[in-house]
């Protein structure tokens, strides 16, 4: 890469924030050990220069991957040291987005009501700062927290203010705030409407090639399919979210796993067998199909 071709004749700070950026483009592309390794990298070179800022950001991006590996403790260790250095340099900005992510690490501990109280800390800041993209971050993940509470008209809410910003000025975001929608409607039991929000969500990541968010989305396409008693569709989706999932090392992986195995045992061994030596050939076009069969703008 150029970046790292560069690295060795810049000054420190150009060299930290260098590390810093190919981790979060290994972050971004699933490779998270080699994330982990710039970042900490990055962190040996802002404490051995002394710089409390990018200290705070090498923590901050660590809790990051450290939650994109499942290993919520050790995010969250990073994330409050992380937390701690932003509030005593007064970064606002850096303490908004370390409260979001200490949000999600503990939604993902089951600790709910926890994480809307720093998702709304977030909001809050980021609003006062006038930071859009952070404000519809927030709102976001408010909406999700709401729909795991079972608080859906309160989720629907957060996610079209986020949508509605995203829309402007996030197209990545504006895939994923439509996946959340669609999750919100699939447990409100309106399977169209989830189903319409799936497309677009889908849509949307292929156009920016979110790898991820198309995994996920596959995922959750997989399963609505599945609760349709869809099985050829259903495993169509599932099996494209798996190999999605597992070339970029998500730990969303597992969750397509789990998808397949539900069905399997859904639908007994005898025709799940023949089911998937049918389908896995055509996944493609099985997808193609029941993505073509209705489409709703919004």
């Amino acid at each position: 890469m150029i970046l790292a071709a560069c690295m060795p004749i810049w000054d420190t700070g150009r060299r930290r924030k260098a590390i810093n950026d190919l981790g979060r483009v290994y972050a971004d592309m699933g490779y998270r050990e080699k994330a982990q390794s710039d970042y900490h990298a990055a962190l040996q070179i802002s404490q051995e220069q002394g710089d409390a800022q990018g200290i705070g950001v090498a923590f901050n991006n660590l809790g990051f991957v450290y939650t994109a590996m499942g290993q919520g403790k050790q995010a969250q260790d990073y994330y409050e040291q992380a937390l701690v250095i932003f509030r005593d340099l007064g970064d606002k900005t850096g303490e908004a987005a370390t409260l979001n992510n200490l949000g999600r690490v503990y939604e993902d501990l089951g600790q709910r009501e926890q994480a809307q109280e720093y998702f709304q800390q977030a909001l809050g800041i980021f609003r006062e700062e006038g930071d859009r993209r952070g404000e519809a971050w927030s709102l976001n993940n408010l909406g999700k927290a709401c729909r795991k509470l079972g608080e859906y008209e309160e989720a629907l809410g957060y996610l079209q203010q986020a949508l509605d910003i995203r829309r402007e000025i996030d197209r990545k975001g504006e895939g994923r705030t439509f996946r959340n929608m669609g999750t919100v409607y699939e447990v409100m039991g309106q399977a169209d409407t989830a189903l319409d929000y799936y497309r677009q969500a889908l849509a949307i990541a292929q156009e920016v090639e979110d790898q991820e968010g198309q995994g996920k989305t596959m995922r959750n396409l997989g399963k609505l399919y599945l609760d349709m008693q869809r099985y050829e569709t259903a495993l169509a989706f599932l099996i494209l979210a798996r190999n999605i999932l597992h070339a970029i090392d998500s730990t969303y992986y597992q969750e397509s796993l789990r998808g397949i195995e539900t069905l399997r045992q859904t639908i007994g061994d005898d025709r799940f067998a023949p089911l998937l030596a049918s389908v896995e050939p055509r996944g493609q076009h099985i997808t193609e199909q029941a993505l073509a069969e209705k489409a709703v703008a919004y």
